[in-house]
């Protein structure tokens, strides 16, 4: 076989892996998004304005409460569902960011066998950024958390 063909079968191959890879997971997510309450969440979320959508996006994001008190117990909904969704999804998700980076390390290594330091840095760079996804997730709930309490104090009568 050629290298050309060799190297469209495996492109065919890892477009066919990770479709099959992301309908899986959507498929598992269902229930967890349901049980959540994000799926109710982002019925809701429909009906508002994006004025309004992303004022409760940026809420949940900083960790403070929103500004617009009539939103408060949306952004404590909101905080609430994504709070629960990243708890329900945390133990899995983090074994697949670790083999994205076990992939992104054998790339990096495979790359400076061939001596292409640029394509080294940039896979090695990657492989980084997959191992600190899980503190990041860990942070953002932590801000979700935050930001579900204080919207809930302001619009306590409303939940």
């Amino acid at each position: 076989m050629s290298a050309w063909l060799i190297g469209l079968l495996a492109v065919i191959g890892g477009l066919l892996l990770a479709a099959i890879v992301v309908l899986v997971a959507r498929r598992l997510l269902r229930t967890q998004r349901v049980e959540s309450g994000w799926d109710a969440w982002t019925r809701v979320a429909a009906t508002l304005p994006w004025r309004d959508r992303i004022a409760i996006l940026r809420s949940n994001s900083t960790g403070l409460p929103v500004q617009d008190v009539r939103l408060a117990a949306l952004a404590a909904q909101r905080g609430e569902a994504a709070q629960s969704y990243l708890a329900a999804t945390a133990g899995w998700t983090v074994w697949v960011w670790r083999a994205v980076a076990a992939v992104q390390l054998v790339s990096a290594v495979l790359h400076v066998l061939d001596q292409d330091w640029l394509f080294a840095a940039l896979y090695l760079g990657l492989a980084i950024f997959w191992l600190c996804m899980p503190y990041l997730i860990r942070f953002d709930r932590r801000l979700v958390a935050r930001s579900a309490e204080a919207n809930a104090r302001l619009a306590p009568d409303e939940l």
